[in-house]
């Protein structure tokens, strides 16, 4: 029997190129986003023939809708092993302009969806054999000066990452490895943080041995983790 994957959060860049990376792998998948039109384009990519794929809408905006969208998911693939997280927003503003309800509304899509989508998937893990968790995290959580014209960006990707080192040895209790690969540089295709690279990253976390797991995967081009690690020297 097939493996499943939920993706939360596709869009031509990284959730199209996640999904391609496990699909190459074996397994059936499930995407989510809010344009059901556009998701069942992406399920005719030549990347994904060969496995099943379902589509269903979902508005990371609300965090019930969320739930849903996950649970519904579940039903359709008859089951969830992995699950992918990689919707946030990004919004470049001054702070004349951001608004409390403005950066609220981000931190539901990249922070708040994102704990309503891994409990809901780890329900189901739960109950079963246990699964993985990995959501797609930013290197401004760790340096926030790096999106200063989108803070937003920062607080979201910061919540995010906190939430998924706070919340993993819980689940690791019920056999369900929760982590985040932190991105340290722009995503961009033909370079060190092309999609396809990013991918095939996450596809490595999700079948690292039990024994060299750990909650946070950084992701960095040898410059940029020398750089970070030269800035907190």
């Amino acid at each position: 029997m097939s493996k499943k994957a939920i993706i939360c959060g596709v869009g031509p860049g990284n959730g199209m190129a996640i999904a391609r990376a496990f699909a190459k792998g074996g397994y059936d998948l499930a995407l989510l986003a809010r344009n059901k039109q556009k998701l069942e384009g992406y399920a005719e990519d030549d990347g994904l023939k060969g496995v099943t794929v379902k589509t269903v809408a979902a508005d990371f905006s609300d965090m019930a809708s969320t739930d849903k969208g996950v649970r519904q998911a579940i039903a359709e693939l008859g089951g969830v092993d992995v699950l992918l997280y990689n919707a946030s927003l990004y919004v470049a503003k001054s702070w004349r302009e951001l608004t409390g309800p403005d950066l609220m509304n981000e931190v539901t899509v990249g922070a708040g969806s994102a704990v309503a989508a891994m409990r809901a998937a780890g329900e189901t893990m739960a109950e079963n054999d246990g699964g993985t968790i990995i959501a797609t995290g930013g290197g401004s959580a760790l340096d926030p000066t790096v999106v200063i014209e989108a803070p937003g960006l920062a607080v979201t990707k910061g919540a995010m990452r906190n939430a998924v080192l706070a919340l993993a040895p819980q689940y690791a209790q019920d056999n369900i490895y929760l982590a985040t690969l932190t991105i340290m540089g722009t995503v961009q295709p033909g370079t060190f943080y092309d999609p396809a690279n990013i991918a095939e990253a996450i596809y490595e976390v999700a079948h690292v041995p039990e024994n060299e797991r750990v909650s946070e995967v950084l992701f960095a081009s040898r410059e940029d983790r020398e750089a970070f690690l030269n800035r907190y020297a």
